[in-house]
């Protein structure tokens, strides 16, 4: 026998949703924390109960009403939230200086049925590195190795003598420059130093005396 018990299964709306990419190489990035830093007051006492509810535990929950860990693909998603504007950042956990955190606005609205209307937008994170070519003779240098001394960490020109070198560790300043050997098997091994800074990718030119 069926008795209606007069309840209804309402599926969650989702408000806010995005993926976290890489800046430059369009990659995604997953295990990036995606948190709100401002939303509606409505909301906020809505969080509030929340960590009173679960105690001391809240603060440490790597997933929560405001928080959100970017899956594989990078995708995130935020539901069943009040109108309003909200502050995204998202950040790369124990990265160091080799990203820099970026913040966006969503504003999450209703339409004429009072359905959410879902604010959609990537959040791109500026990672440390440099970009530029490797010449010799003023001519691009197919294949060259380009390695940050002191590290494991290299990458190779392409066939126009093009390269790009993200996600470095950023330079502690002039005095701590960062010091990179660039070699070729048709030249003689060359070091320069660069000053990096965290998030910007520096556009630098090699040369081949």
């Amino acid at each position: 026998m069926w008795v209606d018990l007069g309840l209804t299964i309402r599926n969650a709306q989702v408000a806010i949703a995005g993926k976290v990419i890489q800046a430059v190489t369009k990659e995604a990035m997953a295990g990036a924390v995606v948190e709100m830093i401002q939303m509606p007051a409505k909301f906020a006492r809505v969080l509030q109960l929340k960590a009173l509810q679960v105690g001391d535990p809240w603060v440490g929950m790597k997933e929560r009403g405001d928080r959100r860990i970017a899956q594989a693909d990078g995708s995130f998603f935020f539901t069943d939230l009040p109108v309003g504007e909200y502050i995204i950042r998202a950040s790369i956990p124990n990265s160091s200086t080799r990203y820099n955190a970026v913040e966006q606005t969503y504003q999450v609205t209703r339409n004429e049925t009072s359905e959410v209307q879902a604010a959609i937008g990537d959040l791109a994170i500026p990672p440390t590195g440099l970009q530029g070519k490797v010449f010799a003779k003023k001519k691009g240098v197919a294949f060259a190795k380009i390695k940050l001394l002191g590290s494991k960490e290299s990458t190779i020109t392409d066939q126009t003598g093009a390269y790009r070198f993200t996600g470095l560790e950023a330079s502690g300043g002039e005095m701590t420059q960062s010091m990179f050997q660039i070699s070729s098997p048709d030249h003689s091994t060359q070091q320069q130093s660069v000053i990096l800074q965290q998030g910007v990718m520096s556009n630098i030119d090699f040369s081949f005396e």
